[in-house]
């Protein structure tokens, strides 16, 4: 057991060496894989951030948020319709794990340019609908999460995120963000595959000066290697 104990303190203290941690937040536009009656809708992200520069000029940034997703879904309305709803808006709320790695190059003395990929998971922690109605009143209902045939929306969620963007003095970052979901998020076979699509514009604190990917000039006098771092709910 101590042996044990003795490995995973080794191994963490690999992890945390040159490493950053930091916080994440930003907006969010999403939408769903087809378009049809569908528009974006303006949502947000926030959680944790870790960096760690790799082999050269790789770097890994996993994520682990609070996302959310979906969709503004517009109903048909046939003549003679009874339907007092004119949108809903559709929030599906996930905590997202994303692993994204990330090559790039120093942009100057004070920048750091991103660009890469990697996959993404998310668990779907609460799905709700807004009902907006054309007498400019509203209803707020939630849609179930579950297994096939049995609910709503499926709990799991996994694709791939792309993302570039700068980070500025070891400290600050900006990525534009696209995050792919390749997993069929619609609980009902009866029903076509919904996929997430979701854009995001993020910005990222780091909590202290680290690896972050950004490497010494070597040459400069006094250089210290500095790194930066259809149903009742409106359908979906």
């Amino acid at each position: 057991m101590k042996k044990l104990s003795f490995v995973l303190l080794l191994i963490s203290s690999g992890f945390l060496a040159q490493a950053q941690m930091g916080i994440t937040g930003g907006v969010n536009i999403a939408k769903y894989s087809y378009v049809s009656d569908r528009g974006p809708l303006l949502t947000f992200n926030a959680g944790l951030l870790y960096r760690k520069a790799l082999a050269g000029r790789l770097v890994w940034q996993p994520s682990l948020t609070y996302s959310v997703k979906g969709a503004v879904v517009y109903p048909e309305i046939p003549i003679g319709s009874t339907n007092p709803n004119e949108k809903y808006e559709n929030r599906l709320g996930y905590v997202q794990l994303a692993m994204p790695f990330y090559a790039g190059s120093d942009v100057g003395d004070a920048f750091r340019f991103d660009i890469g990929a990697g996959p993404y998971v998310a668990w779907l922690a609460q799905a709700k609908q807004t009902q907006k109605r054309y007498d400019g009143t509203e209803e707020k209902v939630s849609f179930r999460i579950g297994g096939k045939d049995n609910a709503d929306f499926r709990p799991l969620d996994a694709g791939l995120r792309f993302g570039t963007g700068f980070v500025m003095g070891e400290r600050l970052g900006f990525h534009v963000l696209y995050d792919l979901g390749l997993y069929n998020v619609n609980a009902s076979s009866h029903q076509p595959a919904l996929k997430v699509r979701t854009w995001s514009l993020d910005f990222s604190y780091y909590f202290k000066k680290g690896s972050g990917g950004k490497r010494s000039g070597g040459s400069r006098k006094g250089s210290s290697g500095r790194q930066s771092g259809g149903k009742s709910l409106g359908g979906f």
